[in-house]
């Protein structure tokens, strides 16, 4: 008994000073700018003075002002937390669940609440803290400190202070980096104001990126971080672009040279030259190339009608000169200096009481003069 009540004393009195260091440490720190908080006095479990809740509130108030983070409201009591957030709301530990925290923190008007225990088991005594968000009921932070007397545990309450105090570590991040085919496509990410350069730090999540180049299709896919660097590689496929062949005649055909591919008004083809034949009966064809850049192209051909063979003239002098002739297999009957194309042509001479003559006259490229005798 006589230990616990030297213990006491000695806790009492350091608060006395450190209390009157953390007034002076919390006044040449206010900002408005500050969240403000309050501490709700520290529940008591084990072989522990009942107002050790108190006292253990009071120094981690002094401790919380020293750190600059937060402008504190006065301590509030458990017994007045308890009948402002209704008491059955208390865990069975004596700790304030997250909603009741930060409903009595919304009642007193503080942005965060401080929340604690202190119990002893055997001869160790255990220390929590809390700290809440009163807007979102979210745990920002907790710590926990332990010894083995009253004295290390004033000692220790800066840690503690500092743990639930302290900005959250940096989310971790990991490298991106994107190869790309071409290599000198353009990568950009989607939705996030980080600019993509190769190895870009990311924090985990799923990101979307865009990945550009002219005369080549845009790709966009999601990529997702998780607990390493990514590395990977999107490749590009040529952009496609419409070709049209106008001819006229219009039912004349279009072939593309490239036996692999087969032309239709629009068809789609990768930048590059190609070859294309326009023909139809009765025209002289054309063979052509078409270079396919960055847009559509449409190409207006005009097919020249064949030209008629040339003719020349066959004249057949018979003897009698009365006798009848025929040119045979053609249609047009005979007449001296017909015009005929190129080519060989049977002549048939009769005259009544004359036999009969057959002979072959052959057109070349000049006016031909046949002598038949009958």
């Amino acid at each position: 008994m006589g230990k616990t009540i030297i213990n006491t004393l000695g806790f009492t009195l350091a608060l006395t000073c450190w209390l009157l260091a953390g007034s002076v440490q919390a006044a040449g720190n206010s900002s408005g700018e500050r969240m403000t908080a309050t501490v709700v006095e520290f529940s008591v479990r084990g072989d522990l003075p009942d107002h050790s809740g108190a006292i253990m509130a009071d120094l981690m108030v002094s401790a919380i002002a020293n750190t600059g983070s937060f402008t504190l409201k006065d301590r509030l009591s458990l017994a007045v937390a308890a009948r402002i957030a209704k008491a059955q709301e208390l865990g069975a530990t004596g700790l304030l669940d997250p909603k009741t925290a930060a409903e009595l923190g919304r009642l007193y008007g503080v942005d965060a609440i401080v929340t604690g225990g202190i119990s002893k088991l055997g001869d160790l005594i255990t220390v929590q803290a809390r700290l809440f968000d009163t807007q979102t009921a979210a745990l920002l932070r907790s710590g926990q400190i332990q010894a083995r007397d009253l004295d290390t545990i004033q000692i220790k309450v800066n840690e503690l202070a500092a743990m639930i105090t302290a900005p959250p570590d940096p989310p971790k991040t990991y490298a991106l980096t994107l190869r790309t085919e071409p290599v000198d496509a353009s990568v950009r990410l989607l939705d996030s104001p980080t600019p993509y350069q190769p190895g870009v730090r990311l924090a985990p999540g799923e990101y979307e990126v865009e990945v550009t180049r002219e005369g080549y299709v845009a790709r966009r896919e999601s990529v997702r971080i998780e607990d390493r660097d990514i590395t990977t590689t999107l490749t590009l496929e040529p952009a496609k672009f419409g070709l049209t062949i106008r001819p006229q005649p219009e039912d004349a055909q279009v072939r593309l040279r490239d036996g692999a591919l087969t032309y239709q008004p629009g068809v789609a083809l990768a930048p590059g030259e190609y070859e294309v034949e326009v023909s139809r009966e009765g025209y002289v064809s054309r063979t052509f190339p078409v270079t396919i850049v960055n847009r559509e192209v449409e190409v207006p051909v005009v097919l020249e009608e064949v030209p008629p063979p040339p003719q020349y003239g066959l004249t057949v002098r018979a003897e009698p000169a009365d006798a009848q002739i025929r040119v045979l297999d053609i249609r047009p009957a005979y007449e001296p200096g017909m015009r005929l194309e190129p080519g060989s042509y049977t002549i048939e001479v009769s005259k009544s009481g004359y036999e009969t003559a057959r002979v072959t006259a052959r057109v070349v490229d000049r006016d031909v003069t046949v002598p038949v005798t009958l």
